[in-house]
């Protein structure tokens, strides 16, 4: 059976991808941050985000210059954490760190640069609280999921943005993002995204004179002629018809 590695690594450039069959990586970040691409997700672990890439899963990364992280390889077959906060985990890749994970990291960040055997010597009581930890977070408000989530999308608008990427950004799983985009807005999340891109438009549309080719950009569509089917699936009329009846 394997056992559990835990230690503070630095990594150099960009990695292949790969997986690791028989054992799930936990990540967590001590100083810069890295791009990681795992399980059809793509973010940074850094500052007060971690991440899990779950056993078997293909993964690549690129570390900043200087970066260090606390790496915990955890066994499948046998780890320290419940089966529950893996799923929960897994599933995300990416999710923010409570206070209490955060201090745990903290601590063992120095532990690890001063006393590496004592770190070495009692990896599986920190695994537990940290485990713990993590098992304990409480779900996040739907409030905050859902400022997080307008925050993004209003700001990275004039680009494509996935349901993946929201729900990073938003610091939850992509399912607990539909459940509560659907349950306080009544649409899911690129629906949501869609109805902020008509509204976009509409208004560079009535308060601007800018080209339609330039609102499209603007609002995040790929082209005048999706503009165009937006508005007139949203409007019934077409751009230029709803500018001017703005103006009239």
């Amino acid at each position: 059976m394997e056992t559990a590695r835990f230690g503070l690594r630095s990594y150099r450039g960009e990695t292949s991808r790969h997986a690791h069959p028989c054992h799930h990586q936990l990540i967590l970040p001590r100083g810069g941050g890295m791009l990681l691409s795992a399980a059809g997700r793509e973010g940074r672990v850094t500052g007060a985000w971690g991440a899990l890439v779950p056993a078997g899963e293909s993964h690549a990364f690129q570390a900043d210059t200087g970066a260090a992280f606390l790496v915990l390889d955890l066994p499948a077959a046998a780890s320290p954490f419940d089966t529950d906060t893996l799923h929960r985990l897994g599933e995300q890749v990416f999710f923010p760190l409570p206070p209490a994970a955060w201090h745990l990291a903290e601590a063992a960040g120095a532990q690890a640069a001063h006393a590496p055997h004592r770190l070495a010597d009692g990896w599986r009581d920190w695994a537990a609280l940290l485990g713990q930890a993590l098992g304990d977070a409480r779900p996040p408000r739907p409030a905050a999921v859902l400022a997080r989530l307008r925050a993004c999308v209003e700001a990275e608008l004039a680009r494509p943005l996935t349901v993946a990427e929201l729900a990073r950004r938003a610091g939850v799983s992509e399912r607990t993002l539909q459940a509560v985009c659907r349950a306080e807005l009544g649409v899911g999340p690129h629906g949501y995204v869609m109805q902020r891109r008509l509204a976009r438009a509409r208004a560079l549309l009535a308060q601007t004179a800018l080209p339609l080719a330039e609102v499209a950009a603007a609002a995040g569509y790929a082209d005048q002629s999706a503009l165009a089917r937006a508005v007139r699936a949203g409007c019934g009329m077409t751009p230029l018809q709803y500018r001017r009846g703005q103006r009239g």
